[in-house]
């Protein structure tokens, strides 16, 4: 979810692909695999330029992701939760 929020970010800030590489200092192709694709996993050193890039911080873009995974898990569970039916006992024996 910090891939979504990166993202959510860069369009807001109107950033392309190859305007946050050119502000981090990676490649395009790499802000692709590593935010788009999620191919691999961003290390927090990257993290940190791209927040500097997108004018927020780190522990910012991390409290926003880890909001928006409780809210997933939330809305799992209440969705679960509506699918079981009670259990009715009708009465009679065994």
């Amino acid at each position: 979810l910090v891939n979504e929020e990166v993202k959510a970010l860069m369009a807001r800030r109107g950033f392309t692909q190859v305007k946050l590489a050119e502000a981090v200092g990676i490649s395009q192709p790499r802000v692709s695999r590593m935010i788009f694709k999620n191919e691999f996993s961003m290390p927090i050193s990257i993290l940190e330029r791209i927040a500097a890039a997108l004018s927020d911080s780190p522990t910012e873009i991390l409290r926003r992701a880890s909001q928006a995974l409780e809210k997933e898990q939330a809305e799992a569970i209440a969705s679960k939760a509506a699918e079981m039916r009670p259990f009715r006992c009708t009465g009679g024996g065994l």
